[in-house]
């Protein structure tokens, strides 16, 4: 299966973790797209930042 998470500047940034935490690359293909203030609200949320599991495809806001 494909999925593509999306991570706004909405509060929440724990709920984006724990589905990172929870789907597993091997299985499924998994994308990440972040909005800039994603990152501001990762940054005040998550004090060690967002972990991204390796075999995730991440990508820059630009190239959606």
């Amino acid at each position: 299966m494909r999925i593509l998470i999306a991570i706004t500047g909405a509060s929440g940034a724990i709920y984006a973790q724990r589905l990172l935490d929870n789907l597993d690359p091997s299985v499924h293909e998994l994308s990440l797209v972040m909005s800039n203030y994603a990152h501001t609200v990762i940054g005040e949320e998550l004090p060690g930042g967002l972990r991204v599991p390796p075999g995730v495809t991440t990508y820059g806001l630009k190239s959606m």
